[in-house]
């Protein structure tokens, strides 16, 4: 009992749709990571109850967001894995680790800011 931690019993791991079925989850799927929070806590991180001892996030946001309507250009905000969908991105699961220790990242919301440091460009072109 002296060993036991909450992290150790409660873990996350994002599934990818792909990922639902093994192996394929040892590819697609992020996670498993030891995380704080619970079921009523502002650390929302929810599992059921049972008597198995280990707890599973279940559910629990799907992005995080600090935003002053004020001063939207100085915003914070972390989603639990990261900008793309596409496991060979590299955005695929960047975040993720910041988003379990409770970390965020600047939001660039204004326009001359996202021009001026903004490194790749994806330009949609409708045929």
């Amino acid at each position: 009992m002296d060993n036991w931690t909450w992290g150790s019993a409660h873990t996350l791991e994002h599934v990818h749709p792909v990922g639902r079925q093994a192996p394929l989850d040892k590819i697609f799927n992020v996670g498993p990571f030891q995380v704080p929070g619970g079921i009523e806590t502002i650390n929302n991180a929810g599992f059921h109850l049972n008597t198995s001892g280990k707890y599973p996030v279940s559910y629990g946001p799907a992005m995080r967001i600090l935003l002053d309507f004020n001063d939207i250009n100085n915003g914070l905000s972390i989603l639990p894995t990261g900008q793309s969908g596409h496991m060979r991105s590299p955005y695929y699961q960047d975040q993720s680790l910041m988003y379990n220790a409770n970390k965020f990242r600047p939001m660039l919301m204004g326009k001359e800011y996202i021009e001026k440091t903004c490194t790749n460009i994806l330009t949609f072109v409708h045929r």
